[in-house]
């Protein structure tokens, strides 16, 4: 599996060569292990600084946003030492208002921060506004089983868009803006085959889990998805035969009640027995229809046995 920033690099060299004027390139996330020793992973930053200073026949502008102080001194002087850091506008602070307050148009905007399925479809939200055709959104650890929950949500929601979406090395989402003809690189493929209703449907159950926040601690992508509609599923259900046992309660309490009150002698008393309200008539046909709605009303307030509170009284 490449490097990421390698791959950036490329999708930068097309996208220069393809629109022959200025990128404006935005990355959330800057370098958390600034050195070259011990892997060939998460120098992003490092490789489109490199790009950008590189390329001096454009005046190229790359932003890298970064909420951690300590992350973002590291990385700045960690360019510093390759001569690189003059080719960078560090942002500090959240991505979210960061981009939400960016104001330009983006060329390629490069998703790498935090781990949240949520908090990433809020960044891709923010970003895709500033989005200038023909461009990008890269989003990392979307494909990769070891840590594949980021784009849960985004990558379905984007396709929902209309957008199509690539999964570039085993890894990347290239969600594209106008770029559909972008020669994808080995071991990449755009995403093809499901319909928008399906989309919707899985899209609408993984929020639903994600809202309960639980654990996607499974081995693939693909498991933490089925986790999800499957859990949503089954409290969907659960919400369902909630709903049906409540109105069944409710139908079978208004039976009672009316059967009593049918069987008595409430309507000759000075007041309905379930409110209070004055008998308007000595009438009992006019009189019975507002004591059963009155009944209605105060069932409509949860009992003891489900936590609901008592209905104000009737008018």
């Amino acid at each position: 599996m490449r490097d990421p920033g390698e791959l950036l690099v490329e999708m930068l060299n097309w996208l220069s060569f393809t629109k022959a004027a200025p990128l404006r390139v935005v990355e959330c996330g800057t370098i958390r292990s600034p050195t070259f020793d011990g892997h060939n992973d998460g120098l992003a930053t490092y490789h489109m600084a490199r790009w950008v200073a590189r390329q001096r026949m454009l005046p190229h502008e790359f932003y890298s946003f970064e909420l951690t102080a300590g992350h973002l001194k590291a990385c700045q002087q960690f360019l510093h030492a390759e001569g690189l850091d003059d080719y960078v506008t560090f942002g500090l602070g959240d991505a979210d208002l960061l981009l939400e307050h960016f104001c330009q148009p983006i060329d390629l905007c490069y998703l790498d921060a935090g781990a949240d399925p949520v908090a990433n479809l809020s960044q891709y939200r923010r970003a895709e506004k500033w989005l200038r055709p023909p461009g990008m959104v890269v989003i990392d650890d979307v494909f990769d089983p070891r840590n594949a929950d980021r784009g849960l949500v985004t990558v379905p929601y984007a396709r929902l868009e209309g957008h199509k979406v690539a999964c570039v090395d085993g890894r990347l989402a290239l969600i594209s803006f106008g770029v559909d003809d972008y020669p994808l690189p080995a071991n990449s493929y755009w995403l093809e085959g499901t319909q928008a209703a399906e989309l919707r449907a899985e899209l609408a159950q993984i929020d639903a889990v994600l809202g309960r926040r639980p654990a996607l601690d499974k081995s693939t992508r693909r498991e933490n998805i089925e986790h999800a509609i499957n859990t949503a599923s089954r409290a969907y259900t659960a919400e369902q035969q909630r709903d049906v046992a409540r109105a069944e309660r409710d139908a079978l309490k208004v039976e009672i009640l009316a059967a009593e009150w049918a069987g008595s002698d409430a309507y000759a008393m000075p007041g309905c027995p379930f409110c209070g309200r004055d008998q308007p008539s000595d009438d009992r046909g006019d009189y019975e229809p507002h004591a059963v709605d009155c009944v209605i009303r105060k069932l409509k307030g949860t009992d003891a046995a489900l936590g609901e509170t008592e209905s104000p009284r009737c008018d």
